[in-house]
This record gives structure tokens, C-alpha cells and sequence, in this order.
């Protein structure tokens, strides 16, 4: 991405653009910074932008928002969103890592599956626990290394997900949206075990479309996927093994196992011999 002008889409209720401070340049949701969060530079691709937001550890926190997704038959949710490699690399696999968290009402996470994609999930909630089968995940991979545009829009039972104005994933929550609740929306809970960096974090009190979804990222489309093709020759296997989708800056690891009496020969990536190796 090119930097991208600021965009204005109806029903914005506070935005925090992060450039040193933690300022609601759009009403009066300041949000307070705590622990170890901090700003960078690395500030995502948009004109003007000069700092991010820095999470990291727990008790790396931004809170605010009391009044936001209060009572709301619908809202949306957009910021510019950057993993680092090596540390979701040590992320285990099945694993959450809570990014927003409004107690009952909202939730947003970035999730490692089993084969070690980064996947978005999001929910909402009636006041009463999230229970089991509310989550929507995106079917598109986070990538990392990179900043991609993030928009979750929320409105009676249905929740959608977004990648730089491209929906990614749509479904019910089981819930739906509108209670009561004055409780503080986390840009990070205590103990979230997130960590990245944040920008031009934005709410909306309504759903917004597909097109205004674009229009905040600039234009820009989805991220690109990759097919990896895996495959083992006789008296072993790879894992996973077949036609594998991999987003663009995103990791995929593969485990080569020999049958029994056997030993692994060679490992061969693009047509280069990688050695006698167990995993790539």
C-alpha cells in the first residue's frame, strides 16, 4: 500500500488515530493507555499517520469506551492491523489471542488454528456469557510483516469480517446485539496474550457496507493467496499434505515423517534439495 486518504463513512463515533496519544479525534471516547503499551513509528499506510500503537504482554492495555456498543442494535469495528512473524511463530497452535474484549457485548480475536494459519474471530453477545458455536472466523489467513485493513461489522445476530474491503467471513452469533452495558471496551484484555501493533482504530454505531468497508482501506483488495502443493513419495508422508492456500507474508510449516524402518531421504522445495529434513 501506498499511503491512503482518511476516509469519511456516516456514523462515526470515535476514532483513534494513535499518533502519540490515545485522543478520540472524533468524539469524546479518550481511551487511557496501561502497562507496557507504547507507540511506534511503524505507523500504518495512511496520509498523515505518524505512530501506531504498541501491544505487548499483559497489562498492555488501551481503555476506554464506556458508552460504545452501549445499548447499539449495530456497530462496526475498523483499524489497520500489523502481526510481527517471529512472534506469532512462537504462538502454540489453537490458540486466542484477544485484541477487543467489551464484557458480554463484544469480542475480537486473532486465533492460530491447528495448522498454524492466523485467523480473525469475532462475536457479540446479549449481556449474558458468549457460550459455545458464536464465533465468526474469517476463511482468509492475517498475514504478517505487513498492515492490513480490519473492518467487524455487528448487527442483530450477525456478525461479518473484513480484510482491507474484501468480506472474509460472515455467520450468526446465537446473540443478538442491543443490550445495556456501561462496561469499558479493552483494546486489549489483561491477560489477551495478543501482541502487534494497532492503528486508526475506529467505531461505528451502525453496520457499515462492503463499499464503505473499501473505502476505508483505501481500494485496496484482499490479501493474496498462494497454493503450495505437498506431497510425499512412497514409505512416508508430509503434513499437511495436498493443495494448501496460503496467504501472502503469512507461514505455513510442514512436517515430513518416514514410515517405520525407514528414514527421511530428501526434501525438495521449488526444485532445490533442502536436505534430510523433518520439518519446513
Amino acid at each position: 500500500y501506498g499511503p491512503v486518504a482518511k476516509a469519511e463513512v456516516p456514523g462515526l463515533v470515535t476514532h483513534l488515530e494513535f499518533d502519540n496519544n490515545a485522543t478520540d479525534s472524533a468524539g469524546d471516547n479518550d481511551f487511557i493507555l496501561r502497562g507496557t503499551t507504547s507507540f511506534s513509528t511503524q505507523a500504518a499506510p495512511v496520509a498523515g499517520n505518524a505512530a501506531s500503537l504498541q501491544i505487548g504482554g499483559i497489562e498492555s492495555q488501551a481503555l476506554g469506551g464506556w458508552t460504545l456498543f452501549d445499548g447499539w442494535a449495530g456497530g462496526s469495528t475498523a483499524f489497520w492491523l500489523r502481526l510481527d512473524g517471529a512472534t506469532t511463530q512462537a504462538w502454540a497452535n489453537n490458540s486466542h489471542h484477544d485484541l477487543l474484549f467489551k464484557y458480554n457485548v463484544l469480542e475480537t480475536s486473532v486465533f492460530k488454528d491447528a495448522t498454524g494459519q492466523l485467523k480473525l474471530i469475532t462475536t457479540h453477545g446479549d449481556g449474558t456469557s458468549f457460550g459455545t458455536n458464536t464465533w465468526v472466523m474469517s476463511t482468509a489467513s492475517l498475514p504478517v510483516n505487513t498492515w492490513v485493513h480490519v473492518v467487524t461489522t455487528h448487527a442483530g445476530s450477525i456478525a461479518s469480517i473484513y480484510f482491507n474491503g474484501q468480506l472474509v467471513g460472515t455467520g450468526g452469533t446465537n446473540k443478538t446485539l442491543g443490550v445495556a452495558s456501561s462496561d469499558i471496551l479493552e483494546i486489549h484484555p489483561y491477560d489477551g496474550g495478543f501482541a502487534g501493533l494497532l492503528d486508526e482504530f475506529q467505531v461505528y454505531n451502525r453496520a457499515i457496507t462492503q463499499a464503505e468497508a473499501v473505502e476505508l482501506a483505501g481500494g485496496g483488495g484482499a490479501p493474496t493467496t498462494f497454493t503450495v502443493t505437498a506431497s510425499a513419495g512412497a514409505n512416508g508422508s508430509i503434513s499437511p499434505s495436498g493443495n494448501i492456500a496460503v496467504t501472502s507474508g503469512a507461514n505455513r510449516s510442514f512436517t515430513i515423517t518416514p514410515n517405520s524402518g525407514y528414514q527421511i531421504s530428501s526434501v525438495v522445495v521449488d526444485g532445490v534439495a533442502q536436505g534430510a529434513i523433518a520439518s519446513y
